[in-house]
């Protein structure tokens, strides 16, 4: 799936992935106690979360963040 589109090159490699084109609303595709964890786990993801949800109000995405930190 890698390069098919840009949420698949994300999900295959968060750490690896180019921030520009991340769309914080794909942390709620695969909502499982294994993707989330993967997801939250991600030093890139943590990072860039938490700059984006100071600016931008998204209660399941700031639930997901507390819940999985």
């Amino acid at each position: 799936y890698k390069g098919l589109t840009a949420y698949y090159d994300w999900l295959l490699d968060m750490e690896a992935f180019n921030y520009r084109r991340f769309k914080p609303q794909w942390v709620l595709e695969y909502a499982t106690i294994y993707y989330n964890e993967k997801i939250f786990t991600s030093p890139k993801v943590r990072a860039y979360l938490k700059k984006w949800l100071i600016k931008n109000d998204q209660p399941r995405i700031s639930e997901l963040f507390i819940e999985y930190s």
